[in-house]
């Protein structure tokens, strides 16, 4: 639970309320590791384990194509929904996929070849497949529907929401929070994976010449896994100028990380590709504004709470800096944050998530 990221969340904030709204329903969740004890959300859920751990193609084939139908035929249940991208396609009972984007056919050379050779494959047939998609925005929508040859009626947006943890703070524990991890002066943050598709590259180019060109004392945080901190991440910042200024936290637990986004002067998120954005989102929570992304989902997931960059121009990211570094565009983007947040909650997910799959039945 400890380690939940995107798609993690998104399973733990939707089925953790279906589950509870709904005891008259048995609940399978089916583990291919042990399960973390907090999945165990009411007494409406059955957990089953078996290994091993589908870590690569040639296991994820296993799993679905034949632990998890053995499994489905031997409890007898009504349906199969799962939360992420993958479904078994040979089931006898209705199936629901949830395909939050398809960044991997559009960034294919950010996989193994292994991988992107299966999702090639599969990603049409798990669509053709499945009689009911959910995903995460109107521009995964779209994409999925020109991309894997899909008819509207079949796909359903389903927006994500944003952790109760998320808020906005006084002062005083915002002076407290820039003490801690910035020295006393204000932050830019970036949340996420350090992932090449998360453009933390161009990030931290960008920063070094916004720096260098404005003489701002701000700093730049990066709370997130390191398992990329390679190839060109680690040259950026090694040809850094001001690389003193920016701090790795690593992967932050739930109540650090809302504190750190609310001690922010802004979000900094220009991904290369996202099928929604959820940080974009925990930041209007906080009340915190945001220099994203002007592609796939993040103009729409933002609103009007945020300075849009061109993802792929150094320039352009150093400019977004510039413009949100302003006190007075800041604080009018931050007034629009409760409007757009208000947009989004784990409540409405679940919500909707719970009407497509009563569609099935």
């Amino acid at each position: 639970m400890n380690q939940l990221e995107g798609i993690g969340w998104f399973t733990h904030e939707v089925m953790g309320r279906i589950v509870r709204w709904h005891p008259e329903h048995e609940f399978l969740f089916l583990f291919d590791r042990p399960a973390d004890p907090a999945f165990h959300y009411a007494p409406n859920v059955k957990i089953i384990e078996r290994s091993p751990r589908s870590r690569h193609p040639l296991l994820w084939y296993l799993w679905f194509e034949h632990t998890i139908p053995s499994l489905l035929r031997k409890e007898k249940a009504d349906l199969f929904v799962s939360t992420e991208m993958y479904i078994p396609l040979h089931l006898p009972v209705p199936t629901l996929i949830t395909l939050h984007d398809l960044s991997i056919l559009h960034y294919p050379e950010q996989v193994k070849w292994s991988i992107r050779k299966y999702f090639f494959h599969y990603y049409p047939l798990f669509a053709a497949r499945a009689d009911r998609i959910v995903t995460v925005s109107e521009y995964s929508k779209k994409d999925i529907m020109e991309r894997l040859h899909v008819s509207a009626d079949k796909v359903d947006v389903v927006y994500n929401g944003a952790n109760e943890a998320y808020r906005p703070i006084d002062e005083k524990e915002r002076e407290e929070i820039k003490e801690e991890f910035a020295g006393g002066k204000d932050y830019f943050l970036y949340v996420g994976s350090l992932h090449p598709r998360k453009n933390i590259h161009r990030l931290l180019a960008a920063f070094d010449r916004f720096k260098e060109e404005s003489g701002s004392d701000k700093k730049l945080l990066l709370a997130g896994r390191k398992a990329w901190m390679t190839g060109e991440i680690k040259k950026a910042f090694e040809e850094m100028k001001y690389r003193a200024d920016v701090r790795f936290l690593g992967y932050r637990p739930l109540p650090s990380l809302a504190r750190i986004m609310a001690g922010a002067w802004a979000l900094t998120y220009v991904s290369l590709f996202e099928g929604f954005g959820i940080p974009l989102l925990e930041a209007m929570k906080c009340g915190v504004p945001s220099l994203t992304s002007n592609v796939s989902s993040m103009p729409e997931v933002a609103g009007k709470t945020a300075v849009l960059a061109d993802p792929l121009s150094v320039e352009d990211i150093s400019r977004g800096l510039k413009e949100i570094d302003r006190p007075v565009l800041r604080e009018k983007l931050a007034a629009q944050c409760r409007g757009q947040s208000d947009l989004f909650s784990w409540d409405q997910t679940a919500k909707r998530f719970w009407e497509n799959i009563r569609s099935l039945t």
